[in-house]
């Protein structure tokens, strides 16, 4: 494991027209695209930057990076380039084509959901993953970027017909296509972890105001609160929260108990009849809504009106 600069791929040098032609050195060769990385436009891997699995789930974290891997079906998109042709017979270059990556997804409606806000143009430059685990990028004067993306696209849903079952694509426009020329990557072997199956998206808590006994609404004069914590089933705890991993704009949270699994006890300032009692996960040092339990990451909220 090292810095960026030390383990990426080295681009040819794109002024000369015959370096990199050659084999010697068991040239690297990218494999089927598992899925990609949406970054946060601009955004490149510092080259003195150490790429480790904790490094990249910070970046999830915060939103930077945006993984939508394991893809159950991968299609590129190529434009055909654009040609001028004379009256002689001669062809003159008007515009490289551009390259659309298109995925298609089976992890069901809170997955699609969440594909459907991204809906956005140039907001995310693109990292490529292969099956393998090697990441595909560009080389921005020793650090790690991404392909300029433009129109990023959520299809509409694949419905169960009987013969195909549910899903969703989306698309991604690459719209630089000169960035070929620096192309780069990171073969998984140089890194601490394989990312496909390692580095996962921000998952979506459900919170409600309960015990493991019954539900338990805020109250007048009340100085705790019971938060229960799920996945998104509703059936799986999320165990592992403490103080730190809870914020409320409305009442300050002090301290927190797990009282069982998915369960916990939080200790705040002083709730008043028709208070609005706000709670969510939030990493409070990193000053982020989203917590990190044992490299997964969730994020979550509830409001309710405190009664009498």
């Amino acid at each position: 494991m090292g810095q960026i600069i030390s383990i990426m791929g080295k681009a040819a040098n794109p002024a000369t027209v015959s370096g990199g032609t050659g084999n010697y050195g068991n040239p690297f060769q990218f494999g089927l695209p598992d899925g990609i990385f949406l970054v946060t436009n601009g955004y490149a891997i510092p080259s003195t930057q150490d790429v480790t699995k904790a490094f990249l789930i910070s970046k999830v974290k915060d939103g930077t990076i945006i993984p939508l891997l394991d893809a159950y079906n991968f299609e590129p998109i190529n434009e055909d380039d654009v040609l001028e042709t004379s009256n002689t017979g001669v062809n003159s270059l008007a515009r490289k084509g551009l390259t659309s990556l298109k995925f298609t997804f089976k992890k069901g409606v809170e997955f699609e959901k969440a594909m459907e806000a991204l809906l956005s143009y140039g907001n995310f430059d693109v990292w490529i993953i292969d099956k393998a685990g090697n990441f595909l990028g560009v080389d921005i004067q020793g650090a790690f970027g991404g392909f300029t993306g433009g129109l990023v696209l959520p299809k509409a849903k694949m419905w169960n017909d009987g013969s195909v079952s549910e899903g969703k694509s989306i698309e991604v426009q690459l719209t630089q296509p000169g960035e070929f020329k620096q192309m780069t990557w990171i073969e998984a072997d140089r890194l601490d972890f394989f990312a496909p199956t390692e580095i996962d998206g921000i998952n979506n808590a459900k919170l409600s105001f309960a015990t493991a006994l019954a539900q338990v609404p805020p109250a007048n004069l009340d100085t705790t609160v019971n938060i229960g914590v799920f996945a998104n089933d509703g059936v799986t705890p999320v165990t592992g929260l403490a103080t730190g991993d809870f914020r409320s704009n409305t009442h300050a949270v002090s301290a927190v108990v797990e009282d069982g699994a998915g369960y916990y006890t939080l200790t705040v300032a002083a709730i008043a009849t028709a208070d609005e009692v706000t709670i969510e996960i939030y990493d409070v040092a990193g000053s982020v809504a989203t917590v990190n339990v044992a490299d997964i990451l969730f994020s979550g909220s509830i409001s309710a009106t405190a009664i009498a």
